[in-house]
């Protein structure tokens, strides 16, 4: 029986000795209705404030949308009838949420008949994922006897839903019967588990969607990141549940192999993203994906100017070494691929003056003759040719302020959508190979964090876990303690103790770089003017040293050292 009460009918309810309930908090764009059962409209308990409370036996009764745009009816049934989890949609019109009871009962049947085949699944499947919560129950206790090294049959299952008052929850021992005589074929069972997840993950997408659809009628605060919520939640069900999964060591190698093929075809020894300083290269092997790498100096060496540099090149055309003769006669060829991808997100400067330092830079021209706007014709057409090379360049400049990982992971993973795309026969791979932050500090991370050296913590460790995430390696600039300055000794080069407010910097990071210019500290001296050392004081996978290049302060501009450069120096 399906009773449907829509506006104005209130009073007619009531003759009939029906109460219409209050509407519910979560849709309340749904016009007042009689809730026959203990569910709200939003498939949830009646237990808490604003919910629908009503009850009154076993009636369906369907609320209807008072206004434009239309959702469908939604149909109720007492939950102990539902048999599906507290968090799967409602039914809808008639229509039940995706689902395959037949592939649950298989699994649970083969887990009955042969315990060895638990392992099989565990990884694939958890209670929440079956629709039948009486099978979410079963496969609980089932994992929960595994963890004990119990046997797990069919009648320490029923000793153990009875124990937690559930067998009578399930349908008794004829319930557990009904799925042991399913008898499956064993050698199926992890088909017969993915195809329960797939179906749970299919349910949880609609629920996502109704939640959406749900918040939307409601102040949701800031509109973006409401999207960006939105979009994270479908993003992690869109993530293959089996990317994070243990693989073989034969798998890993053969991945690992192809990269170290790739670094050969190449002729060269870089495994990662070039920086483009070459010295840098040999001691770093380039850029990994899933790395964080923290770029450290106190304010004035030039950090912004070196990531800037460095964005410029990972994004610039690649000439890549072939083999085989040239049309010169020479043992080799090049062919030119282009540069990756760089997202670059500025939390200190506009993005205009990003893109004046690097055309400036890029150009080789004066900042300060820029501002001051004493431009010869010589400047124009350098910076005229400079800005149209980084035209062309697939570089993303953002400046949103005090931007939080949440967004800035949307951003990204945006721009990957858009912008990666797989090598093929006609063209080559293209995809965001870089990810700048400037600067760490910056960041804005939970607000109910005790401190700021947890919250600077829990940044550290989100940015290394939103590397890994996304395949992507990540840069992120941190300022320095004023430890430097103070520091007794003349040397004033910066140690990893000098990072600022916090030492988890330290330990999430798996490269840590510090800039340092003797001239800052030694104005006087002119012998080493223009030579800025690149110290890597930690790195996971490589050795420490440093490497040294050429600072151009007028242009704001890092460069390698060409042959006689400062030949006393020598990287080490």
């Amino acid at each position: 029986m399906l009773l449907r009460v829509r506006r104005g009918s209130s009073e007619n309810a009531r003759s009939r000795g029906f109460r219409a309930a209050p509407r519910c908090a979560c849709a309340s764009a749904y016009d007042e209705a009689l809730i026959a059962s203990g569910d709200c409209c939003c498939g949830r308990a009646p237990a808490a404030k604003g919910w629908c409370s009503t009850r009154r036996g076993d009636v369906r009764v369907a609320a209807t949308v008072r206004s434009q745009p239309t959702v469908p009816a939604v149909a109720f049934t007492p939950r102990s009838q539902q048999n599906r989890t507290p968090r799967e949609p409602p039914i809808i019109a008639g229509k039940v949420p995706p689902h395959d009871l037949d592939a649950e009962a298989a699994v649970l049947s083969a887990i009955l008949l042969k315990q060895d085949t638990l392992d099989q699944v565990a990884e694939i499947l958890k209670s929440e994922h079956f629709y039948s919560e009486a099978n979410g129950k079963i496969y609980e206790a089932a994992i929960e006897l595994a963890r004990q090294s119990a046997p797990i049959d069919i009648v320490q299952i029923a000793s153990w839903l009875r124990d937690r008052e559930r067998l009578a929850q399930i349908g008794g021992p004829a319930y557990l019967a009904q799925i042991v005589d399913a008898t499956p074929a064993v050698a199926h069972v992890g088909a017969h588990a993915r195809t329960v997840r797939e179906k749970w993950r299919l349910r949880r997408l609609i629920a996502e969607c109704q939640r959406v659809s749900a918040e939307g009628y409601g102040d949701v605060g800031s509109v973006q990141e409401f999207i960006d919520g939105a979009e994270q939640a479908v993003y992690e069900l869109a993530r293959s549940p089996e990317a994070n999964s243990a693989q073989p060591i034969s798998q890993v190698l053969r991945a690992a192999f192809e990269q170290i093929s790739k670094a050969a075809e190449r002729g060269d020894r870089i495994t990662g993203v070039s920086t483009g300083y070459g010295k840098l290269d040999e001691k770093t092997a380039g850029l990994h994906d899933g790395d964080l790498t923290i770029i450290a100096a106190r304010p004035g060496m030039g950090k912004t100017s070196f990531v800037l540099n460095l964005a410029v090149n990972v994004a610039s055309p690649r000439s890549i070494a072939v083999p085989g003769p040239n049309d010169r006669g020479y043992g080799s060829n090049e062919r030119r691929e282009p540069g990756f991808g760089v997202a670059v997100f500025s939390l200190e400067m506009p993005r205009e003056q990003l893109a004046t330092r690097m055309v400036c830079s890029e150009a080789r021209v004066d900042v300060g003759k820029l501002r001051g706007g004493h431009l010869t014709p010589e400047d124009w057409r350098k910076l005229t040719e400079a800005a149209s090379f980084l035209t062309m360049l697939p570089i993303w400049l953002d400046d949103t302020p005090a931007i939080g990982l949440l967004e800035v992971r949307a951003k990204i993973r945006r721009m990957q959508a858009e912008y990666n795309r797989p090598a093929t026969s006609e063209s080559p791979e293209q995809r965001v190979g870089l990810v700048v932050i400037d600067y760490l500090q910056l960041m804005s991370g939970r607000p109910n964090a005790q401190s700021r050296e947890q919250e600077i913590s829990e940044i550290s460790r989100g940015l290394k876990q939103l590397a890994k995430e996304l395949r992507v390696p990540v840069i992120a600039l941190s300022q320095l303690n004023r430890a430097v300055e103070t520091r007794a000794t003349k040397d004033k080069r910066p140690q990893l103790s000098d990072l600022r407010e916090s030492g988890a910097i330290e330990q999430d990071a798996d490269m840590i770089v510090f800039i340092y210019r003797d001239e800052y500290y030694n104005p006087e001296t002119t012998e080493h003017r223009g030579l800025a050392e690149i110290i890597i004081a930690k790195q996971r996978n490589g050795p420490t040293g440093k490497v040294f290049t050429r600072f151009n302060s007028a242009c704001t501009r890092f460069d390698n050292l060409q042959p006689g450069d400062y030949p006393e120096f020598v990287d080490d």
